[in-house]
């Protein structure tokens, strides 16, 4: 705890990957996962389709999804290395911990 205070147990370094809609199902779906981007590339917008919504994800940008939720993947891209870096927690870790996590509308 006293080098990495947060309770994302892991970090997703991923190159140059582009990545079908999928849920992470080993995620809660209360949380809300950090995703970071960072290159430079054209195209590789995040997309959420349950929800409608298609984003700009291009380098430099930051979303925070519920993973473990809602569908989500990245449309093919074109350019230079396109680098993402996730940070995750698993439900084991809130079971391990004992941590309810609580949100509006979710149970």
């Amino acid at each position: 705890m006293h080098i990495d205070p947060s309770l994302w147990q892991g970090r997703s370094v991923i190159f140059n990957r582009q990545t079908p809609d999928h849920v992470d199902r080993r995620d809660d779906p209360k949380e809300f996962t950090p995703i970071f981007v960072l290159g430079r590339f054209g195209g590789g917008y995040i997309r959420l389709k349950t929800l409608r919504l298609r984003m700009w994800f291009g380098g430099g940008a930051c979303v925070f999804i519920r993973g473990g939720l809602f569908p989500h993947g990245i449309e093919p891209f074109h350019g230079s290395q396109r680098v993402s870096i996730a940070h995750f927690a698993h439900r084991s870790l809130f079971r391990q911990l004992d941590v309810k996590l609580s949100s509006l509308g979710l149970n």
